[in-house]
């Protein structure tokens, strides 16, 4: 099951990190690389981060999401 994003996003340094909730009702942050926004766009890192979070493939309640991902 997706993600279901709350719009609500925080920039930093090195990524933008967005607020999201996972099936389970659990808060989940999605990491996002200014890199892989700028390269791929924000609805292609949100597929990403669903594709990860589908695959487990998340750490301490985040998914991270960076241009290495997309090869």
């Amino acid at each position: 099951m997706p993600l279901t994003f709350t719009g609500e996003a925080l920039k930093t340094i090195n990524s933008t990190n967005y607020r999201a909730i996972g099936s389970h009702g659990e808060l989940v942050i999605v990491e996002a690389s200014h890199e892989a926004l700028q390269d791929y766009g924000e609805v292609a890192v949100q597929q990403k981060a669903n594709t990860k979070y589908d695959l487990m493939e998340i750490q301490n309640n985040r998914v991270t999401v960076k241009t290495t991902d997309f090869h």
